[in-house]
């Protein structure tokens, strides 16, 4: 008995998205999680939910423009709330028993749940406790716009301390188009009548055997693979159906295009904005220059504060290279490369500025020296889920900051406002991407305004569903032949055994204690449990010990 099988198998945890390693349980799969109460203690601490009133008298509560559930009357009046829009709170497990639960009624104990909420984040300090609602709706139609899927659910029969949780057993008349990729998703369970939100969960992918190894999203749609060694080389064999798939066709890096990437395929993918000009010479002291049209459409006039008087090569330069180009009109980033500005800057003072130059036809256009990617579009999800601010954010009783900007309601109309990264420019974070820019150089997608080819997508934005959408071709599922090694124990997570053991130790789960597992344990000591609990039960105990 392998302690990895039984550590993988019981590993089920919260995590925001898919990265390389893990994947996470589509809502429609077997397998899947969900709750019968209508917030999560992970995903929606620092978000704010919106009193709607309904036509029938009752009020919808709303976060992030999704109704979450509905309710007779107004918790702001029943519990004396300031405000019909609050914060949703977070205290400290290790210096506050007052916390959020993960259950809306416990039957056993006759206790209802905990939510806790504030005017704003800055009053989370001392939270208002409301009872935890269920999932609820009158007429799921009017909330939603069309009717919920209506499915089997099942127990998670592997531990008996899960509250109310449950598990999808068979989708009925329902299909997987019924579900959305972005959180959170809603049932109806037949039988009960009941309805239940998605607690999205971690997957993990069985790679046993490498004849029968699966391809799946989060590999960019490729088969698992890993490296050849001494105790796998046995199992090591070619496979043509295992490669990354082939596309044909050219997109555009606009914001309806990149928000594409998350509506049908949940990925983060961003512009990053206002990157700060850490380790960027001035334009004057290096032959590598990145200049920026950061108000494309409303610089028809030049810059309102122009450098290009006191530079005036810095302008011939980009006047230059625009004439060398196809399209010199529709240019938001440009790259001169290995070209002397011809001019000298001892004082920085065209360190980030701005330069009017004419255009190839004889309009204006403003264009500002800029960060090596400044308006580069990136696939975020490592950030999102990995961002050093996060535990903080997540403390402070404020929203993921990298997840937010996806996930947050749009009322203002404008695309770009969920799609584009603005970076702070205080603290460690003048910093903080460049210092970490190594670990997006495989994320990157391209630049903000360009045209790009399908088939030179990242492997972590090669989805065939997305690619379709903006009007590419599948051309192959597998473009090559490549070897799939499996691994011994590298077995699949089992949802009905529940979550026993934490699978990370950073970014959000920095923030997770004994009591977000189903069978609660100081995470330190898993290792110990693991051991002692295989050499107890398994049918080779004497070789455990």
């Amino acid at each position: 008995s392998l302690h990895r099988v039984h550590y993988r198998q019981r590993a089920n945890g919260y995590v925001k998205n898919a990265l390389r390693h893990h994947g996470v349980r589509d809502a429609c799969e077997r397998g899947s999680r969900w709750n019968r109460h209508a917030f999560n203690r992970w995903r929606d601490i620092g978000k704010t939910i919106e009193e709607i009133p309904t036509s029938s008298g009752s009020i919808y509560l709303n976060v992030d423009g999704i109704v979450r559930t509905e309710v007779p009357n107004r918790p702001s009046a029943e519990y004396n709330i300031p405000t019909t829009s609050y914060v949703i709170c977070r205290k400290d497990p290790n210096q506050d028993s007052m916390r959020m639960s993960d259950f809306h009624y416990a039957a056993s104990a006759g206790q209802y749940g905990t939510l806790l909420v504030a005017s704003d984040s800055a009053s989370c300090a001392m939270p208002i406790s409301i009872e935890m609602p269920s999932v609820q709706f009158t007429d799921a139609t009017d909330a939603f716009g069309s009717a919920l899927p209506q499915v089997t659910l099942m127990d998670i029969s592997g531990d008996p301390n899960v509250i109310e949780a449950k598990l999808l057993d068979q989708l009925g008349s329902s299909s997987c188009d019924d579900f959305k990729k972005t959180w959170p998703n809603f049932v109806q369970e037949q039988g009960t009548g009941l309805y239940y939100v998605e607690d999205r969960r971690l997957e993990l992918y069985d790679n046993t055997n490498s004849s029968s190894t699966t391809k799946s999203g989060m590999l960019g749609n490729r088969c698992p693979r890993v490296p050849r060694t001494f105790l796998n080389e046995d199992t090591c064999i070619p496979r043509a159906d295992c490669g990354p798939p082939v596309f044909s066709g050219e997109f555009t890096l606009t914001a309806e295009n990149l928000r594409k990437f998350y509506e049908i395929d949940n990925k983060y993918v961003y512009r990053l904005s206002n990157l700060p000009l850490v380790g960027t010479n001035n334009p004057c002291r290096t032959n590598t220059n990145r200049f920026v049209r950061k108000d494309f459409d409303n610089d028809s006039s030049g810059c309102a504060s122009d450098s290009g008087p006191e530079f005036p090569s810095i302008v011939t330069a980009i006047e230059t290279y625009l004439g060398g180009l196809s399209d010199p009109s529709s240019a938001i980033v440009i790259d001169i490369e290995d070209t002397s500005m011809g001019c000298t800057d001892n004082n920085d003072d065209s360190l980030g500025g701005s330069f009017s130059v004419t255009i190839p036809g004889g309009s204006q256009a403003c264009f500002t020296h800029s960060y090596q990617y400044e308006y580069s579009v990136f696939v975020m999800n490592d950030w999102a889920a990995n961002h050093p601010g996060n535990p903080s954010a997540f403390r402070e009783s404020n929203p993921n900051p990298i997840a937010k900007v996806a996930e947050h309601e749009n009322l203002s109309g404008n695309v770009e406002e969920s799609v584009v990264l603005n970076f702070p420019t205080w603290g460690f974070h003048q910093w903080n991407f460049h210092n970490n820019r190594w670990r997006f150089d495989e994320d990157l997608i391209g630049n903000y305004g360009d045209t790009i080819s399908f088939d030179d997508l990242p492997a972590s934005a090669k989805s065939p569903n997305v690619v379709t959408s903006l009007g590419g071709t599948v051309v192959s599922e597998s473009g090559e032949v490549v070897e799939v090694c499996s691994s011994p124990g590298e077995v699949a997570n089992a949802p009905e055994l529940g979550h026993q053991y934490l699978l990370q130790k950073y970014g959000d789960a920095e923030e997770e204690y004994s009591d977000t597992l189903d069978q609660d344990h100081d995470r330190w000591y898993s290792n110990h449990l693991v051991w002692n609990t295989v050499s107890l039960n398994a049918a080779d105990q004497l070789r455990q010990r």
